[in-house]
Parts: C-alpha cells; structure tokens; sequence
C-alpha cells in the first residue's frame, strides 16, 4: 500500500501507557537485554510506517483501565466461588454463559 501511495496511517494495537513505557525501556541499557521480547508486530509496525512518513494511531483501550476492571472481575470471581449458597455461583454461571454466547 504505502509503495502505491495508498497507505493513509498505521493503527497499532497499543495504548499510550504502553506504547510509552515500552519505548523508554528500549531506551536502556536494560531494554538491549530485552529487546527480543519487547519488539513485536506492533514495534515493526510502526517502523514500517515511519519508513514511509506515515502517522502511527494508537488503537487500543488504556492499559491502567484493564487493570482496574481485570482487578475488579477477578474480585467478584473470588467473592462468588466462596459464596456457593449466596449466588456466587448462579452469577459465576451466567457471566460464563454470557461470555461464551459472545
């Protein structure tokens, strides 16, 4: 696309937070070490689209709002699976049968 001059911008599945934080430890002499496991699909990506001038658009939900709602549901997994009687275990089910219809 961008060698045809069809390539408008590249969208990374990345968030600032990470995009940001991975860049800076690259920055490192640490991030020599890991450069292997920090390069991905995302980070060649967006060389690619600097090669060609093209702007890199961040296309993902923020990593600190993940954290904060993963920390929550595994939370109420938590509180649900001790509660067998109390309907854990009913809301266990239905979110499962939910998340499965998806």
């Amino acid at each position: 696309l961008a060698e045809n001059d069809n390539l408008g911008s590249v969208i990374v599945e990345s968030c600032d937070i990470r995009w940001n934080t991975t860049m800076a430890i690259l920055n490192t002499p640490r991030g020599k070490l890991l450069k292997p496991v920090l390069t991905s699909e995302m980070k060649a990506g967006s060389d690619m689209a600097m090669n060609y001038n093209r702007p890199v658009v961040l296309g993902d939900q923020r990593i600190d709002l993940t954290g904060q709602s993963l920390k929550k549901t595994l939370q109420q997994i938590v509180v649900d699976l001790a509660t067998p009687l109390n309907g854990g275990w009913q809301r266990f089910y239905t979110d499962f049968q939910d998340a499965a219809s998806v």
